[in-house]
């Protein structure tokens, strides 16, 4: 006789997101790993005295979200920090100063307000303490003129600067690791919220890295992390061993959180003329360090740069714009692209988002959201009704972009099958049926253990 099942999950509409999607009534759970997908019948044998029941009542089930290019420091700052999406200049200046009363040395707005700030607007805000103004996408910050002199930047009329002179105040945001830690559980939260249970987070310093490290020994991590080391030109002399400042190689760590790879902005390279070391020489010094490096390539020189140093297992962020051949020479790698379907919102060419060609190829799909707002049901709606056909994916094959991350211990990652993780969300409705952007997540699990249930 079986031993009696940790937890089951009863009366629902179960989503294998297999290849092809079956579905089933209910699944069993037993130390974090799905036992049985059967109907509720069938799985009701492996109830025992001390086993969770969970009744979906015909709730629709299926993998959880893996956000494969996430940052859960930057998402903690947008929720624990002055909110400046949408508002006009005066409410985000006024914003601003509510934030000037907490004790810290830093003033903080994340979001992308209706009109622009400049150093004099954030001036107003404190002429004595660094404020700094985040954009929605992360890629631009705006700071008053103590944040100049405080970052050593070089006076910008302006006060507006980019990646990578923006790293300073990244750093100075994350400096402590408690400070870092708070961030990531706010990140943490709101990803659990909106059915995420595992991330791939492109972290900037060690201190994020080693926060991580704490919550996970604490036993706090509750959803399943890669980190990822991002070099910038203050690595120049040696971003491999800037990246091993975190202390373990590539793959190494738990079931929870583990090193990932070096993520190197092939664009930046290409076009700035980067003091970094070219990609060749980064992927030989990885590999001798026993690291990977993934690279981030928008455009079609940079694809070109990475296919010519890429061969097979290849995992690259973004590929918006991308020619035929390049296609073609993905699918031969059996490359797997993440991609940000808020490309879509800014596509100029029928060459830009060509996230369903990709698909048909057999390219291998993963979503990231890439900046400060993690909505993965949103984004699968954005695939499902994208403009073009080249563009467009089914729901299913959207969900199993989503879905999918090399995150998951033993089984198949993103699904539900004996075997797997019990990674999984159940939602208010079935994304078959309703516009996913119009659904909410009702739960979210991890390891088969309930970390968010909606009010």
């Amino acid at each position: 006789m079986a031993a009696p099942a940790d937890a089951i999950f009863v009366d629902g509409e179960v989503h294998t997101l297999s290849h092809p999607d079956q579905t089933a009534e209910a699944f069993a759970v037993r130390d974090g790993i799905v036992v049985r997908v059967a109907d509720t019948y069938e799985v009701e044998f492996l109830e025992g005295i001390e086993t969770t029941r969970v009744d979906l009542d015909g709730r629709p089930v299926i993998p959880g979200f893996v956000d494969a290019n996430a940052h859960l420091l930057g998402i903690g700052l947008r929720r624990r920090r002055a909110d400046l999406s949408g508002v006009d200049a005066e409410t985000a200046r006024s914003r601003l100063r509510t934030d000037a009363q907490r004790d810290r040395e830093w003033v903080v707005g994340v979001g992308s307000p209706n009109a622009s700030l400049d150093r004099t607007d954030l001036d107003a805000v404190s002429e004595t303490r660094p404020v700094v103004a985040i954009s929605g996408d992360r890629k631009t910050m705006t700071l008053n003129s103590v944040a100049v002199d405080t970052i050593g930047h070089e006076p910008v009329e302006s006060g507006v600067v980019e990646w990578p002179d923006s790293r300073p105040v990244w750093e100075a945001l994350a400096s402590g690791r408690d400070r870092a830690r708070d961030l990531i559980e706010a990140g943490i939260e709101h990803a659990h919220r909106h059915g995420v249970t595992g991330v791939q987070d492109d972290v900037l310093t060690a201190t994020t890295a080693r926060a991580y490290q704490a919550l996970d020994r604490a036993g706090a991590l509750s959803l399943r992390v890669q980190v990822d080391r991002r070099p910038a030109v203050g690595d120049a002399g040696d971003p491999i061993a800037a990246a091993r400042t975190l202390g373990i190689p590539t793959g190494a760590g738990n079931d929870r959180l583990r090193m990932g790879a070096i993520r190197v902005d092939v664009d930046q390279q290409l076009a700035d003329e980067s003091t970094l070391p070219s990609l060749a020489a980064l992927r030989e010094a990885a590999s001798a360090a026993g690291l990977t490096v993934r690279p981030l390539a928008t455009d079609e020189q940079a694809l070109d740069e990475v296919l010519s140093e890429f061969e097979a297992g290849l995992v690259i962020d973004r590929a918006d714009r991308v020619r035929d051949d390049q296609i073609r020479a993905l699918a031969a790698r059996l490359a797997t692209v993440v991609v940000s379907p808020d490309t879509l919102d800014r596509a100029e060419s029928g060459r830009d988002g060509r996230y369903g060609r990709l698909h048909a190829a057999g390219v291998s799909l993963s979503l990231g959201s890439d900046g400060f707002s993690m909505a993965p049901l949103r984004a699968i709606e954005r695939l499902r009704s994208a403009p073009g056909p080249e563009q467009r994916l089914a729901v299913t094959e959207a969900l199993q972009a989503g879905t999918r991350g090399p995150l998951a211990r033993g089984g198949s990652p993103g699904t539900i099958e004996v075997g797997a993780p019990a990674d999984v969300i159940v939602l208010s409705d079935s994304p078959w049926d309703r516009p996913a952007s119009e659904l909410s997540v009702d739960l979210t699990v991890v390891d088969g253990e309930i970390v968010y249930e909606r009010p």
